[in-house]
């Protein structure tokens, strides 16, 4: 599957019934804060299947992020709530599992086969290799 981010980014139900649907077939072992910038608050976090089969799910102006910094066996939940009051903003993403939680406006994710590094979040579009 190959979609450039920003289409990710404008429909994001279509987005959120992609990645659950991609998660139930992948089966992650583990989870992992990858990347955290303060300045622009843009959160990732990398599902891994092993070191070199994971996704990267990247959450932008990430409000609120709390819990362990890694875990096993992930079982993510995916809400997306429509903000009425917000134009520019529509939607907020909140993202749980057992006491890790974050929470952005906007979310992209991408699978990465084959690469043990990550090497920059828009070098590549989602699942290309």
């Amino acid at each position: 599957m190959s979609v450039p981010p920003i289409l990710q980014m404008t429909e994001p139900s279509w987005t959120r019934g992609c990645l659950i649907d991609f998660l139930k077939l992948f089966q992650p072992n583990s989870a992992r804060w990858w990347y955290y910038s303060v300045s622009h608050r843009w959160f990732e976090l990398r599902l891994s299947r092993t070191e070199t089969e994971y996704i990267m799910i990247c959450l932008f102006d990430c409000s609120f992020l709390s819990g362990p910094t890694a875990w096993d066996s992930p079982r993510l939940a995916f809400d997306l709530q429509r903000q009425a009051d917000e134009i520019d903003r529509p939607y907020r993403w909140a993202l749980s599992d057992r006491n890790f939680r974050a929470t952005g406006t906007s979310l992209y994710w991408g699978y990465f086969p084959g690469m043990e590094t990550y090497s920059g979040w828009f070098s590549h579009d989602v699942g290309d290799q």
